[in-house]
C-alpha cells in the first residue's frame, strides 16, 4: 500500500503500545518522586533492577507493536468496502461494514 502509521497515531489507537509507553512513564516518574521525597535510597538497587526489567519487556512489546502494524499497512492491500451502518453514542462510534475479498 505505500502508507505507514506515525508513531503517535499508534499510540493513541493501539492499547497495547499505550500500555508500553505509559508504564514506563509511571514506573520511572514514581522511583524520581521516591528520590526526591527520600522513600527510596539511590544505593537500593532493587526497584531500579525490577523497572529496568519492566521497561525492557515494555519495549519490547513498543517495538513488536510498531512491526506489526507497519507490517499490515506495507503488505496489506486495499478492498472496496460499503458503509451499512453507523452507530454513536456519547464519545463512542461504531461503523459497520461489508466488504469481500479473494
Amino acid at each position: 500500500m505505500g502508507k505507514q502509521a506515525s508513531l503517535i497515531k499508534i499510540l493513541t489507537v493501539d492499547y497495547p503500545a499505550f500500555m508500553a509507553v505509559i508504564m514506563q512513564v509511571v514506573f520511572w516518574g514514581v522511583y524520581a518522586f521516591m528520590l526526591l521525597t527520600d522513600s527510596a535510597k539511590p544505593s537500593d538497587l532493587v526497584l531500579p533492577v525490577i523497572f529496568g526489567a519492566v521497561t525492557l519487556a515494555a519495549l519490547v512489546v513498543l517495538a513488536w507493536r510498531i512491526t506489526l502494524i507497519n507490517g499490515i499497512f506495507r503488505d496489506g492491500f486495499e478492498v472496496p468496502a460499503t458503509i451499512v451502518g453507523i452507530f454513536f453514542y456519547r464519545d463512542r462510534g461504531r461503523i459497520m461494514f461489508t466488504y469481500t475479498y479473494q
